[in-house]
């Protein structure tokens, strides 16, 4: 069995990842659960139900499983002696200090920036990353000259933009369900994220799906060229602000060059379900090795 820690109540994407993963190794026709944290019998929230992701509430941990740990809760590997254990790294930037020195069997890699982080420690990673819904595509109907943001980073850089540019309207992403998203991505001509990306984040990848012309800051994974494939024109930094805006104006006035452009990194988000798929396998087959060897 495999047992997937996920902090309860969460709606962010790497509890979603933590559910996809259940029910990736359970589609595959082994047997896995999530271990909710630190309530084990907190429902599964309402985001999250169509997930085949059964919990195992105040059940005790099978012996012989592999329990996968997201990188945010490294402490609590301590209290997991006598089982297999994974870490799963699905950002980088929320990793506490020291997170890379748990006691832990394996170490799995959402994105390549947090493989690189890893391999700076001398670690080698497997691959295990995650998909979108399919619910995000683009529906090809009219188009507003304004742009979408996550309301929830980059808030200073927001500042500038709107500074430098006040008739640039923002749709800020904020507490909306995953059909508003899709509603917001597909009714705007540009995605701008501004934060760091802590991992290979789901908006930008969301956005390009709906259509939407991408722009990342390029920082935390958003500087990593095989996270975010953007062409060198569609990132920036601080400094490269007025610069960015000077490309945005054009392509809220003529999206469909950009669009054109940014094909190979639509591209390059299309099949995530099929290599999350296989790293699952990987996964399977790396415990019943361990198993076996025991």
């Amino acid at each position: 069995m495999i047992v997937v820690i996920c902090p309860a109540g969460v709606v962010t994407g790497g509890p979603e990842a933590l559910h996809q993963l259940v029910d990736a190794i359970r589609r595959q026709g082994e047997d896995a659960a999530i271990l909710y944290t630190p309530d084990a019998a907190a429902a599964t929230t309402a985001a999250y139900r169509h997930y085949d992701a059964p919990s195992l509430g105040h059940g005790a941990i099978p012996p012989g499983a592999l329990v996968v740990v997201p990188e945010t809760l490294p402490h609590l590997v301590a209290e997991l002696a006598g089982f297999q254990k994974a870490m799963w790294w699905l950002s980088v930037d929320f990793a506490p200090p020291g997170a890379a020195l748990a006691a832990v069997d394996v170490h799995l890699a959402q994105s390549d920036y947090a493989r690189a982080h890893l391999a700076a420690a001398g670690i080698t990673a497997m691959p295990l990353g995650d998909y979108l819904s399919r619910s995000f595509h683009d529906r090809g109907g009219p188009r507003a000259a304004a742009i979408a943001v996550n309301a929830s980073k980059g808030a200073r850089l927001q500042r500038i933009a709107r500074i430098i540019a006040p008739d640039i309207h923002h749709i800020p992403i904020r507490d909306m369900t995953p059909g508003e998203v899709v509603d917001t991505l597909n009714r705007v001509v540009a995605y701008v994220e501004f934060g760091a990306q802590p991992g290979r984040d789901r908006l930008p990848r969301e956005a390009a799906a709906c259509g939407a012309v991408v722009f990342a800051r390029r920082a935390g994974a958003g500087a990593n060229d095989v996270d975010t494939p953007l062409p060198l024109e569609f990132t920036f930094t601080r400094a490269g602000m007025p610069r960015m805006i000077r490309e945005l104006r054009g392509v809220l006035s003529n999206p469909a060059p950009a669009h054109r452009a940014q094909a190979g990194y639509r591209a390059a988000n299309v099949g995530d379900r099929d290599r999350f798929d296989a790293h699952v396998r990987d996964l399977i087959s790396w415990h019943r090795n361990r198993a076996g060897a025991r």
